[in-house]
């Protein structure tokens, strides 16, 4: 697999290709989420059931509404706990695309302010896929020299190498519950959630 350049990473993600890049946490395997074709082969590259789509990352939090249609309570909860560390599970609607909904429903959304991530989501215009770069029941890869052994790198279309940001993988949130539940602990823990909903304050933290 070939080291590539942002600008060449953003032209193989417009015309359907995946590569491996950072993020926030560990390297992914990174597409465009509203490529059917795309996110099938990212699942098959992974070995992982169509069942379990991947997260999605969004640009900024107002292109939400192209994904899904959002209950009150989830856009606060939403609100609330991104831009962050964060996979929020909502419920999908008629608008979701089916290939991101899984067995359950659901939509995973996160957002993060992480560079280059940042650049690609922002210069593609594309909403881009969050899973690791790992086959399934493998340990997330967070150095590039633990790559070929997490998944077959000859099936990727090139591969960003800047670092990635090493945190502990996100903490995915249903906030079609009532109270939010954890579903997967991550960087925080269900009191660290819970005071932020409580606060309420998420829409100061970004521009919508």
């Amino acid at each position: 697999m070939r080291s590539v350049s942002i600008e060449r990473s953003i032209e193989i993600l417009r015309h359907g290709g995946v590569i491996v890049g950072p993020s926030d946490s560990c390297y992914g395997l990174i597409g465009d989420a509203l490529n059917e074709a795309t996110v099938q082969r990212i699942l098959a590259i992974k070995a992982r059931s169509p069942s379990r789509p991947p997260a999605v990352f969004v640009p900024v939090m107002e292109r939400i509404d192209e994904l899904v249609v959002l209950a009150p309570t989830s856009r606060r909860a939403l609100l609330s706990l991104l831009p962050g560390p964060f996979t929020v599970l909502v419920a999908a609607t008629d608008i979701t695309p089916a290939w991101l909904m899984g067995d359950k429903g659901l939509l995973g959304i996160r957002m993060v302010h992480f560079e280059p991530l940042s650049i690609l989501l922002r210069e593609s215009g594309l909403f881009l896929t969050a899973t690791s770069a790992n086959r399934t029941g493998l340990l997330p890869p967070y150095r590039i020299e633990d790559l070929a052994d997490r998944l077959d790198i000859e099936l990727v279309d090139g591969m960003l190498t800047f670092p990635c940001g090493g945190q502990p993988p996100s903490t995915v949130v249903d906030v079609t519950s009532v109270p939010p539940q954890i579903a997967r602990e991550g960087m925080h823990g269900a009191s660290e959630v819970q005071e932020l909903l409580e606060e309420g304050n998420g829409a100061n933290r970004h521009s919508v």
